[in-house]
């Protein structure tokens, strides 16, 4: 799990410097059934995490299609507000933050 969460962690730092501006960190899927996972995700990345109330994204964004599909909502920004929803948030514990730092610069000095 450290070591996914270590490469996403890369990743987002790539899209950071390519100029994408990152608020916030959403986690959903199976990583998102595990606190442990969602934690570590808080830990490692530094920031605030939230799951979604419903974890399963391909079902939620075939859920959304169908519904602009068949008329419920006018445009895909009006039934994302009404069909996604945050769940749990986690918060980063600064003890855990300082070990996970000294982790990714052991990994990226390798």
């Amino acid at each position: 799990m450290e070591g996914i969460t270590l490469e996403q962690k890369d990743i987002l730092k790539s899209m950071m410097v390519s100029g994408s501006n990152i608020s916030k960190v959403r986690i959903m899927g199976g990583a998102a059934k595990s606190e442990i996972w969602c934690q570590m995700q808080a830990d490692m990345y530094d920031t605030k995490v939230k799951t979604l109330r419903i974890s399963d994204a391909a079902l939620v964004g075939v859920a959304i299609f169908a519904a602009l599909g068949v008329g419920l909502f006018s445009n895909i920004e009006e039934a994302v507000s009404m069909m996604v929803h945050p769940g749990k948030e986690y918060n980063p514990n600064p003890k855990n933050v300082k070990i996970y730092e000294k982790i990714a610069k052991f990994q990226t000095n390798c």
